[in-house]
């Protein structure tokens, strides 16, 4: 819901990422299930961080989770509707494993580079290198979660070649390294 809520709300600075948001005296969460990580907060301010460990424990929550983007599926976000969202997502799916440019791309979408940076703002929040760096880390979780790949492997399939500045990438965006994301969202056979 992010692309709306900055439409809603342009003047709000929106942290997708956050699971809890404090601000003065306001306190906001993200997803529904993000308002335990208040509950543990506000008991760990009146009850002490064991109190809330122990209820963490009780309750079966993460009390280490940190970020929404671990749980975050590419394929509920919200997408813009139009011409040249279509065509940046045609591309963008079929050459995700190339080498993109700014350049390359807005000439596949026969449109300057600078509508195309204009448009990735006010459409994605973004400029078109971190949505290319976004949707690659999705291509990684997907095959984290899927295959056996290597990480390597993985790497590689999602359009890099430096495993090791891959592996910082796709920490900042999910709060977990590649083998923690595995372990913990891998498909299990029943």
């Amino acid at each position: 819901m992010a692309g709306s809520f900055r439409r809603h709300f342009p003047a709000v600075l929106l942290e997708e990422q956050a699971l809890m948001i404090e601000d003065r005296n306001i306190i906001t969460t993200g997803a529904s299930t993000a308002v335990y990580s208040l509950v543990l907060r506000l008991i760990a301010e009146v009850g002490g961080e064991e109190l809330a460990q122990q209820t963490s424990r009780m309750m079966l929550l993460d009390s280490e989770r940190q970020s929404q983007a671990p749980y975050v599926s590419q394929a509920l976000l919200e997408k813009p509707r139009h011409s040249l969202a279509e065509k940046i997502t045609h591309f963008l799916d079929k050459q995700l494993h190339n080498q993109i440019t700014v350049a390359r791309l807005a000439s596949h979408c026969g449109t300057s580079e600078r509508s195309l940076l204009r448009h990735f703002r006010s459409n994605y929040g973004t400029s078109p290198l971190g949505y290319i760096q976004h949707l690659r880390v999705e291509r990684a979780k997907a095959l984290l979660e899927a295959t056996q790949l290597s990480f390597d492997e993985v790497v590689e399939r999602c359009g890099y070649s430096d495993a090791p500045s891959f592996r910082k990438l796709f920490k900042r965006e999910t709060s977990l390294t590649p083998a923690d994301y595995r372990e913990r969202f891998r498909l299990r056979a029943r």
